[in-house]
């Protein structure tokens, strides 16, 4: 399954980001998946970073083959999400370095 970002709006507590599914012949899953601002400041985690750390959500909680799934996913990250994904980073940066 492919998500597609389709923007975001923002609140003075968090952001919003849309997003729909591109499948060919299937009608396209919505989702909205909320970043509390705070806590990406407390993690030192960048604004840019905020797509990427909603498709890597996303693609965790993707329904199971054959499921039917709700029309429009809503999903709130929490604290471990953000420590998930700066874990994460850093793995990568470490498997860079040893290249």
């Amino acid at each position: 399954m492919q998500w597609l970002f389709r923007g975001f709006e923002q609140s003075s507590a968090g952001r919003e980001y849309k997003f729909e599914t591109l499948e060919f012949g299937k009608e396209p899953l919505k989702a909205t998946v909320v970043i509390d601002l705070r806590l990406m400041r407390e993690h030192g985690i960048h604004l840019q970073d905020g797509v990427t750390l909603c498709l890597r959500k996303l693609a965790a909680a993707e329904p199971a083959a054959g499921t039917d799934p709700a029309p429009t996913l809503q999903i709130v990250l929490s604290d471990q999400d953000m420590i998930n994904f700066i874990n994460q980073q850093e793995l990568l940066r470490e498997k860079r370095g040893r290249k």
